[in-house]
């Protein structure tokens, strides 16, 4: 039967269809329970009387590039979802068989494909996370590649397997970073994902495979400058003192060098000519 929502619109609910669909999500184990709301509401959107008007609006905003009006699910989705569409109107071994392939592939990836972290943090954490089945435990190695930071020296090479377990979506992996007190500009490293052997057979890559971890130096060496512009002496008193300071920082040891010029006064008759470093 048909409802009317605020709009005026009429709405079709296809009843049985939707129930269908209902109880093969609840009998498919290898959906964590927000993959199985995302696609039914991807199912109860289809199923709703779209008025003309937001057809209108929605190709207006992919020419704009502008957000969808209908939900849109990520690729890994989409295929289940349109398996399990097919098992509704089929409902044959064959698509059951299709769906069942695709719930036995879990997909691992970094949930984000840059990292940064201070260098006197010491560490940073980058994220493997699961996309479909949780059912089975997800082998996956991590190995970095060094960039402008290089192992041993600006971080702690890492080239080791981890385990994302059974009802887990995501896994959290430690660097080790090396605070070494001395400035130098930001440096960049690679962390590369990759499936152990035999683990392929039963677990897909995603598209982020590969990150970037940048370590943002923290170790100013500060800026020189006198602590004075205008140094005021009387000529009776034969001498004067510049002090010139450090400020913003004070990393590592700097060399000032340092030479008088003349403006008004003339070097060996006013003054004497000074040239030195300290």
């Amino acid at each position: 039967p048909s409802e009317v929502d605020g709009t005026d619109s009429a709405v079709d609910f296809h009843t049985d269809e939707l129930l269908q669909f209902l109880s093969n999500l609840g009998q498919s184990t290898n959906l964590s329970l927000e993959d199985k709301s995302k696609l039914f509401a991807n199912k109860l959107s289809e199923n709703m009387h779209r008025p003309s008007m937001k057809y209108r609006i929605e190709g207006t905003r992919m020419l704009t590039g502008g957000k969808s009006l209908f939900s849109n699910l990520p690729d890994k989705l989409q295929e289940t979802y349109n398996a399990m569409d097919k098992r509704n109107s089929m409902e044959d071994d064959q698509s059951a068989s299709i769906l069942e392939e695709i719930d036995d592939q879990p997909t691992i990836q970094f949930s984000a494909v840059a990292y940064a972290v201070l260098e006197f943090e010491q560490k940073v954490e980058v994220k493997i996370e699961r996309i479909g089945p949780i059912d089975v435990d997800v082998r996956f190695r991590l190995d970095t590649i060094d960039g402008t930071a290089i192992a041993g020296e600006d971080y702690i090479k890492l080239s080791e397997e981890f385990t994302i377990e059974r009802g887990q979506q995501e896994k959290k992996v430690t660097i080790y970073i090396i605070d070494d007190q001395q400035w130098e500009p930001d440096e960049t490293f690679l962390v590369k994902l990759s499936l152990p052997n035999g683990e392929g057979a039963h677990t897909k890559l995603g598209s982020k495979t590969v990150a970037i971890v940048t370590i943002i130096n923290d170790d100013e060496p500060g800026f020189i400058k006198f602590e004075e512009t205008i140094n005021l002496c009387k000529q009776s008193v034969g001498k004067t003192e510049i002090k010139v300071v450090r400020v913003n920082g004070a990393d590592g040891r700097i060399t000032v060098n340092y030479r008088t010029e003349d403006i008004d006064a003339r070097a060996i008759r006013d003054y004497e000519r000074k040239s030195n470093e300290f």
